[in-house]
């Protein structure tokens, strides 16, 4: 999609919208997985690290906190039956931080 600004004071005269999809079925990577994305009641976080001092915490797409969760070495199931559908956002605090994006369907 593209838009024009008409506004004499702008700096930037268009503003490109790249609409986000979420399509994958897991988030795979060397210290995490994250399954299923898109979600529905719950989704499990696997720390394949032998750490269990992270902290996983749930955003919303306004930016707002919604949970944290501790995250121990093993696999983790978090219950999101509380949530509305929409994107959300997981950060991974501890030695190292990460960022993920998850479906709620």
């Amino acid at each position: 999609y593209r838009y024009n600004v008409s506004n004499k004071k702008s700096i930037c005269n268009d503003i490109v919208y790249i609409p986000t999809v979420v399509n994958e079925k897991s988030i795979s990577g060397k210290v995490f997985d994250i399954y299923p994305n898109p979600f529905t009641d719950e989704f499990t976080i696997r720390n394949k690290t032998d750490k269990n001092d992270y902290q996983l915490n749930i955003y919303n797409a306004l930016g707002r906190l919604i949970n944290t969760y501790p995250i121990n070495n093993e696999s983790n199931i978090i219950d999101t039956r509380a949530l509305n559908s929409g994107i959300y956002f997981l950060t991974v605090d501890g030695d190292e931080n990460f960022v993920f994006k998850l479906l709620k369907k």
